[in-house]
């Protein structure tokens, strides 16, 4: 989409090797006991998740002063490891987030759940959009709507249905696009760097135009 892009996360030795097709971005790999692992298991009942180990988290003093003024920031955090105080670095940055590891939350034995999100009243207003699947909110649209009223654009995806679009005060329904699916894992984390990059090249064009052209359908 024509952007550099850096990514900042934590893992345990050894070195991360990139794979070829990521060679060109900066990645800013952070020291931690332990890489925050997943198993997702697809049944006709749904996915069934499980986690752990569990990297430490990530908090303001992690991000050094060179990276907060980028234009477009993309807060991703996998299991409650990215700390709320973060989003306060980055005044200048259009910044979005995908809050799924914010709503996670797992027993003695790593079965994940839904929690509460805990930092949603602090952390949605400061950011720019937010991309929820309607799996993290487990249908509960009431949810959608309660976030939908903080922040400055709410889109909850919606596997084969595509996706609903919060935008002052309206609820914009985007059908989706005739396609073959090949992994229904992290297909959403697509949708923020598209969506914030165009929102960046036509924001006085308003979020409609925007709309039939970039959101992954």
């Amino acid at each position: 989409i024509g952007l550099a892009a850096g990514h900042y996360y934590r893992r345990r030795p050894p070195i991360f090797v990139p794979p070829s097709f990521l060679a060109d971005a900066r990645w800013h790999i952070l020291p931690s006991a332990a890489t925050t692992t997943f198993r997702n298991v697809y049944t006709p009942e749904g996915r069934q998740q499980t986690v752990g180990p569990i990297a430490r988290s990530i908090g303001p003093a992690d991000i050094p002063p060179d990276c907060r003024n980028i234009s477009l920031v993309h807060l991703c955090p996998l299991a409650q490891d990215v700390e709320a105080g973060v989003t306060r670095l980055f005044e200048n940055s259009l910044l979005v987030t995908t809050p799924q590891g914010w709503l996670r939350q797992w027993d003695a034995a790593g079965i994940v759940s839904l929690g509460d999100w805990q930092g949603a009243a602090e952390i949605l207003p400061k950011v720019q959009a937010t991309v929820i699947s309607i799996e993290d909110i487990e249908g509960n649209w009431a949810i959608a709507e309660k976030w939908a009223g903080q922040t400055s654009i709410l889109i909850v995806t919606q596997d084969k249905e595509g996706c609903t679009v919060f935008y002052q005060g309206e609820r914009l329904a985007v059908p989706p696009r005739p396609a073959t699916p090949t992994d229904p894992t992290g297909a959403a984390m697509f949708l923020p760097p598209l969506f914030s990059s165009a929102t960046t090249k036509q924001m006085t064009c308003g979020i409609r135009p925007i709309l039939p052209t970039f959101l992954p359908r």
